[in-house]
């Protein structure tokens, strides 16, 4: 569990040493597995903070520690399914294969370890195995995948899977995979559902999701209805079967996404539709090489050379030496205009060597100057690292500005935060065509 918000796995008696607490009572009395997560970083949390901080770094934890509830003290020794690909998740009834695209993972540990807790070692997949509408340990019928590259003999494997569904008739059902390590242990069961229609009650539409203002196709692009999806081919090209109706249909990447467009499907017909993925382009940038550019500080904050990520120049909220005691200051970003922006989203670069757990660099975005909310916060991180943030608050504000703040206690002092390479960068109307930024996947850009 500690392999996915990069918590401190430990006995329960490492946080607090208390009798008779919850923890004592599942195990001692009902000898359930007893976890306990210690969360945030203040006792009082700012709720804006928790939401896109703190949920977003335990959740997929605690949706593994769910998975795991069945045997908890034997699954998480298995490797895990990390993606489970199908092409489209509603189809037609007849008789037809679907295919799978299969992602195992043996390395998916913790790294972080006490003197009393042991790390665990990266296993190697042996297998993975595919059941139809039946759970794995009920003596399921089993599809055993293919390794993509001819045999499960390492810790990280593609692979593919089919079965055929001649003969199943319209229902919701539900795939479940497991993957299996070389010593024969299973991890987690992961599961997806497949939406066999009714052809009586239900149309297609079909058609393909394109950069705006070309005709370039956007590969492993998603559209989505509702509960229904189908994946982009490599000229961007889907089909997607829905049941009659109104449908809000929209296409998603991992950097953009469509307005969602509300379409009325007819049963037995097939409706051509292309949907086009918005550019996204950079409203403020600086790689402070060029003076202040409008930043306004409190306190100390200075352009330094002491460290830079790129090329030689950081702001810094104590050049020449460590912040104080009791610190309160801020780099604030100049005024920006985000009108007819969307989707906005903060990068930068910062080393953020502060007393762990008492001093932080945090992040915070207004729309007014006056009132501020928190987004992120750091300590202890001792390398340069790039941070992206989703700023969605930001969105639409025609007095946008972000600040970076740091805030330490009474009692020790390190060297501080050093802050570089900032953008802001945004999707919609505001991006002009000459400075679009079309992110497909991967890293590949148009």
């Amino acid at each position: 569990m500690a392999f996915f918000n990069g918590y401190r796995p430990q006995q329960i008696l490492g946080l607090t040493a208390a009798s008779g607490s919850t923890a004592d009572f599942a195990y001692g009395e009902l000898g359930v597995a007893s976890y306990a997560y210690e969360l945030g970083t203040e006792f009082f949390q700012n709720c804006n903070f928790f939401e896109s901080n703190i949920l977003e770094q335990n959740i997929a934890s605690m949706f593994y520690a769910a998975k795991v509830a069945r045997t908890p003290y034997q699954t998480p020794s298995g490797p895990d399914i990390t993606d489970i690909g199908l092409p489209t998740n509603a189809v037609l009834p007849g008789n037809q294969t679907i295919n799978l695209s299969l992602q195992a993972d043996g390395t998916r540990f913790s790294t972080v370890t006490d003197s009393t807790s042991p790390l665990e070692n990266p296993r190697q997949v042996g297998g993975v195995n595919v059941y139809f509408n039946a759970l794995p340990w009920a003596d399921a019928a089993t599809t055993t995948a293919t390794a993509d590259d001819g045999a499960f003999d390492s810790t990280q494997e593609s692979a593919s899977a089919s079965f055929n569904i001649s003969g199943v008739g319209p229902g919701r059902y539900t795939i479940f995979t497991e993957a299996v390590g070389s010593d024969s242990q299973t991890g987690a069961v992961s599961a997806s559902f497949l939406h066999v229609l009714d052809p009586a009650l239900a149309g297609t539409v079909s058609g393909q999701v394109l950069v705006a203002g070309s005709q370039t196709g956007v590969p492993d692009a998603l559209v989505s209805a509702g509960g229904f999806q189908a994946t982009t081919d490599g000229q961007g090209q889907f089909t997607l079967p829905l049941p009659a109706g109104s449908h809000d249909i929209m296409a998603t990447t991992a950097e953009a996404a469509t307005p969602a467009m509300n379409i009325t499907v007819t049963a037995g017909q097939t409706q051509n539709l292309n949907l086009e993925i918005p550019g996204r382009c950079d409203v403020f940038m600086d790689d402070m090489e060029g003076g202040t550019n409008g930043w306004t500080t409190t306190g100390n904050w200075a352009l330094t050379t002491e460290q830079a990520n790129s090329p030689t120049n950081s702001w810094h909220d104590s050049p020449g030496g460590n912040y104080p005691d009791n610190s309160n200051t801020s780099l604030i970003s100049p005024v920006i205009d985000l009108s007819q922006g969307s989707q906005a989203r903060l990068y930068f670069n910062h080393i953020c060597d502060t007393e762990d757990g008492f001093d932080f660099g945090i992040v915070e975005v207004s729309t007014n100057g006056s009132s501020w909310s928190e987004v992120y916060r750091c300590d202890n991180q001792m390398a340069w690292e790039e941070q992206r943030i989703d700023v969605p608050a930001l969105d639409g504000a025609a007095t946008a500005q972000f600040r970076f703040r740091l805030s330490t206690d009474v009692t020790q002092t390190d060297n501080g935060w050093f802050i570089d390479d900032v953008r802001l960068n945004i999707s919609g109307a505001q991006c002009q065509p000459d400075d679009l930024d079309i992110i497909l996947q991967d890293g590949f850009e148009l």
